[in-house]
Order: C-alpha cells, then sequence, then structure tokens
C-alpha cells in the first residue's frame, strides 16, 4: 500500500465551454459637446431604452437550455442523438412561456451552442494566458495543465497530479484552518496508537482531497477567465479521468445537431 501521506498520482479535465457574450460590451462615455441639455422641471426625464423582450428572452432561453445540458453529462449512449434531442427539448419544453413567446423556434435555441469564430479565438488567447497563473496559483503541489483538445465551443485542458504532500494539498485548495484540522485529528491518532484507524482516515480522505483541487482550479479559471474577457459566458465541467470520454462525445455530438439546426432552421 502507498504511503498514505502522499496523494498519488491521478488527472483530470477541466471542460471550458463558451456559451455566448454575457453582456454587451460598455459604450464611451458621451463628450462634453454632445451631453444632453439639462432638463426644466416641467420635462420628465426620458425613458431609458431597454433591450427588446424578445431578445431578453432569447438570451435567457440559450442560457437555462444550455446549463440543462450541462447538469445532465452522463445521457444514455446506447441512443445519443435521440437522448441528446429529447434532453435540448425538454429543457425548452420547462421554460413555458418563454419558449412559446419565441414561437418554439429550434434555430434560436440552437444559436446558444454555436459561438462565433472571434468570441472562441478570445476565450483561446486567454485559456493559453491563464494557465501559467493556475500553476503558480498551486506552487508546491507538483501539477501540469495541458491544453489537450479544443473543438466546437469546448476547450479541454488535462491536468495531472504527479503527487504531493496530503497537507500541502489541503492547505492550498481548503485553507490553512483545515490543514491545521486535518493534522491535529492525525496527531491524535498517533497518540493513540490507531495505526489502523490513520490508514483508514487518511483512505477517506483522500477523496475529498482530490474533489478539493478540481474545484479549487474550476473555480481560479473561472475567475481569471472572466476578469480578462468580461463579456464571455463561459462555464467549467471538471470530470474525473473515467468520466471524461463519455461526456466529452456526447456534448459534441450534441453540438453537432445544434449546429445542423441552426444552418436548415
Amino acid at each position: 500500500m502507498y504511503d498514505t501521506t502522499q496523494v498519488p498520482k491521478y488527472s483530470f479535465y477541466l471542460n471550458v465551454v463558451v456559451i455566448d457574450s454575457a453582456a454587451p460590451a460598455a459604450t464611451a462615455p458621451l463628450s462634453p459637446a454632445s451631453n444632453p441639455p439639462p432638463l426644466s422641471e416641467e420635462q420628465d426625464p426620458p425613458e431609458k431604452e431597454s433591450e427588446p423582450a424578445e431578445e431578453q428572452d432569447e438570451k435567457e432561453l440559450k442560457k437555462d437550455s444550455f446549463r440543462k445540458l450541462m447538469e445532465n453529462p452522463t445521457l444514455n449512449l446506447s441512443n445519443t442523438r435521440k437522448a441528446m434531442w429529447e434532453s435540448f427539448k425538454n429543457s425548452s419544453d420547462s421554460l413555458g412561456q418563454k419558449a412559446s413567446g419565441l414561437g418554439d423556434s429550434l434555430s434560436k435555441k440552437a444559436t446558444a451552442y454555436v459561438a462565433s469564430k472571434t468570441m472562441l479565438a478570445r476565450a483561446s488567447a486567454a485559456i493559453k494566458e491563464i494557465i501559467p497563473m493556475l500553476l503558480e496559483d498551486m506552487d508546491g503541489i507538483d501539477i501540469s495543465i495541458t491544453n489537450r483538445f479544443q473543438q466546437a465551443n469546448v476547450f479541454v485542458l488535462e491536468v495531472d497530479m504527479k503527487g504531493c504532500d496530503m497537507v500541502e494539498l489541503v492547505k492550498k485548495t481548503r485553507g490553512e484552518e483545515v490543514a491545521h484540522l486535518y493534522e491535529q485529528v492525525k496527531m491524535g491518532m498517533d497518540l493513540l496508537g490507531t495505526e489502523d484507524a490513520i490508514k483508514t482516515f487518511e483512505m477517506e480522505f483522500l477523496p475529498k482531497a482530490r474533489i478539493g483541487l478540481m474545484e479549487k482550479l474550476s473555480s481560479l479559471l473561472l475567475e481569471k477567465l472572466k476578469a480578462k474577457e468580461t463579456d464571455l459566458c463561459v462555464e467549467c465541467i471538471t470530470l474525473e479521468d473515467q468520466e471524461e470520454a463519455r461526456w466529452l462525445y456526447t456534448f459534441l455530438e450534441f453540438s453537432q445537431q445544434m449546429k445542423n439546426q441552426s444552418r436548415h432552421g
């Protein structure tokens, strides 16, 4: 049995999905010459122009239907296309008035899955810049992050954990307080001479340490990506090695289905 004070080698994947622009780019402020004249007491302030209701509904529909897919990464692959299509239809139907207000147009829904080349290029450049930052944040933990694959609107980053001290990993992912508590529990067990109990405790804690690293890197990546590209709407789906192929295959099949529907809708 391996040394339970060390986290063994393992790998997982960060799937960065570009959904859509989160908000329109900010417009330049008015110059003094173009500022509107002050209102007189009799004048009512002009109503602020709002985005057309249909466009607002369409944006919400895009995000809601996409997130519905993200929450169901293990669709039945025995009948992949049918499962993906039914999942997409169900996610749209659940929106009720929003879907009917848009005339139930599949071409509009499909655009949620077809990001523009400009958006993808910006996301790609940002991800390349962010990877060294993530490694710097995880200083003390021996990991590598590789931009392994990109197709449609998903970027796949492989994280290879080469092994590290358990306490150091807990400190980086859960904080000093949790790491200290972990050490105190182990120290108490050592004093009691319960060697078997220590091994059981560490083996049970190991999956939590792994999940902690996955969650930490996912949140850091999204935080840095959204800071660099504030108007991009992105999601990060973090999966272990054995889950990745199934999820990615399903997602790409679904994206292609939506892309084809967008072209012919």
